[in-house]
């Protein structure tokens, strides 16, 4: 009896083994089966939330489309990307804007908030002077996050890093070496907007007293009322009239030997114009009218007439430090006031 039952035993151990392997594969089979019917359910709702904010932007006069789509990044990922996304007016308005691609990427178990990546080049024309002037944009990094919720694009930041933009008949480049930038969008019709620059450069400005280089820009500013999509003059009209008006809670800039900081509150005119009042205080004004003088902007008594009223209404900050100067800025019918000097007024905007 001893001797039949011995090889018997493995048989009986090996049935439950084999039983539980199998219920393991059936498991496994079942995650692999559910995952991926979740994370094509995923791959619909951002698809959803894409065609629905594509939807959102027709309404508003804006037609949006592309070459082709393409979804890959299972299992972690959902990646989607268009091929030469493209934005133009249905209304006829002589702007438009092309890029190479345009790169979505979500995890399928937070699909409502993405990174997406717009590196490359991108080209169109741009409004000015109320007509479509062409030009070019190019980004060695242009990327970030967005927050969807309803179809619409809640908070959306950016990092770019090395863009330069060119307007081909005006022979105009700015180059921007670094930006990042943040902005939310709230249910009460208010928009935030934080940007920081470095190292900004205007082609324009490179003949100025004080170069064509800015350093650093940062600017906080608040939108208040929805600003229209479409800038016409028609819909920025109703945007006053609906009282629209734009915060800059902070400002901070340095360029060539000035630093300027401040706030104020712009409006829309009458006439469409920028009109507002800023509160602005200016370090390095001698400095500054030291370069005037040397390119011959302002002359030697001039300079020094400035100076001398710069030396009695300027402070010394507490602790020590360069003088700076406290000055009321107001634009009024497109003439800007600094303190109790009226300038030259402002060329009007044709919207």
């Amino acid at each position: 009896m001893s001797e039949h039952s011995s090889p018997s035993a493995p048989e009986t151990i090996s049935r439950p083994r084999g039983k539980r392997v199998f219920i393991v594969i059936l498991a496994l089979l079942a995650g692999i089966g559910g995952y991926s019917g979740w994370w094509w359910f995923a791959v619909g709702q951002l698809e959803k939330g894409i065609s629905l904010w594509i939807e959102a932007r027709r309404a508003e006069g804006i037609e949006i489309g592309y070459d082709s789509l393409r979804i890959n990044g299972y299992p972690a990922f959902i990646h989607i990307e268009l091929t030469k996304p493209k934005a133009t007016p249905l209304n006829g308005d002589d702007w438009s804007w092309q890029g190479e691609r345009l790169a979505f990427e979500g995890r399928p178990w937070a699909y409502s908030r993405v990174t997406y990546d717009l590196s490359g080049g991108q080209s169109g024309r741009i409004l000015l002077d109320g007509k479509g002037e062409p030009f070019t944009f190019e980004a060695k990094i242009l990327a970030g996050e967005a927050v969807l919720k309803k179809g619409s694009i809640n908070t959306v930041r950016t990092r770019g890093e090395e863009l330069t933009f060119k307007l081909i008949n005006r022979e105009n480049t700015i180059t921007i070496t670094q930006i990042e930038t943040f902005l939310e969008h709230q249910d009460n019709q208010q928009s935030h907007l934080d940007a920081r620059l470095r190292d900004l450069r205007i082609s324009r400005l490179a003949g100025s007293s004080l170069g064509e280089r800015v350093r650093h820009l940062r600017i906080k500013t608040t939108f208040h009322g929805r600003v229209p999509p479409r800038q016409s003059a028609d819909a920025l009209a109703r945007w006053r009239d609906d009282g629209g008006e734009l915060d800059v809670t902070s400002l901070d800039l340095s360029y060539g030997p000035l630093q300027v900081s401040g706030n104020g509150k712009f409006v829309l005119d009458y006439a469409l114009q920028p009109a507002g009042t800023f509160s602005a205080r200016i370090v390095g004004v001698s400095s500054a009218l030291d370069s005037f003088q040397r390119n011959g902007k302002i002359g030697p008594r001039d300079a020094m007439a400035v100076k001398l009223a710069v030396g009695v209404l300027s402070k010394s900050p507490e602790g020590g430090g360069e003088r700076y100067l406290d000055v009321p800025v107001k634009i009024e019918n497109r003439t800007p006031h600094i303190g109790p000097f009226k300038l030259k007024p402002l060329p009007p905007i044709n919207w």
